[in-house]
């Protein structure tokens, strides 16, 4: 389980190691002889022992802050704790600062997103709405063309002398297709929203 200290709302992790060095073992004649006989190792040549050297390490990656205090010839480990104490404040404060640094840039991050998301919206709202002004557009020109369409047939029957009253063949033809050209003309129906006012 990690040690740490709370610094700033911060959790400064920090532990209190021994090193180990490789030291080659030394057999006693007898052991020795054992080895020869069996022509290998029955143990390790080689043999982790302590270095009696303590070292005071705060584990948090913070650029240019002093993380170690070691033993050394004039100095031991409990005579700079005060030393190892300001580190552990220094390190908590620049991962405060760190912490509110990413939390600012997500923040942004975040911010310019959102208005990326709002343009995308408005970008879509536009075009939807251009689309349906062409398509209503359309669909009254196309109304307007079928009744053109009908009335010069209306016309030429008249100059044929063909009837078109409603019981005729022509006659409910005409009907069906001035109710045709009425469904297509967008300004027989609600008009759209943002749509002109007449």
């Amino acid at each position: 389980e990690r040690t740490y200290a709370c610094v700033d709302g911060e959790k400064v992790s920090f532990r209190l190691e021994e090193p180990y060095r490789n030291v080659r073992r030394v057999l006693s004649p007898a052991g020795e002889a054992e080895r020869q006989r069996h022509g290998q190792s029955l143990t390790p040549d080689w043999e982790l022992v302590p270095t009696g050297t303590l070292i005071f390490r705060i584990d948090e990656y913070v650029d240019g802050v002093r993380k170690s205090w070691a033993d050394g010839k004039r100095q031991r480990v409990e005579d700079l704790l005060n030393e190892a104490v300001k580190g552990i404040l220094l390190v908590g404060s620049a991962l405060r600062c760190m912490r509110l640094k990413r939390e600012q840039e997500e923040r942004v991050r975040q911010e310019a997103a959102a208005r990326e998301a709002e343009l995308e919206r408005q970008r879509r709202e536009e075009e939807t709405r251009r689309q349906d002004l062409e398509h209503q557009a359309a669909r009254w020109a196309k109304s307007r063309e079928l009744r053109f369409y009908l009335a010069a047939i209306e016309q030429e029957a008249g100059r044929r002398n063909i009837a078109i009253a409603p019981e005729t063949d022509l006659g409910r033809w005409l009907a069906w297709a001035r109710e045709h050209a009425d469904r297509l003309d967008p300004l027989n129906t609600t008009l759209p929203v943002g749509g002109p006012k007449l």
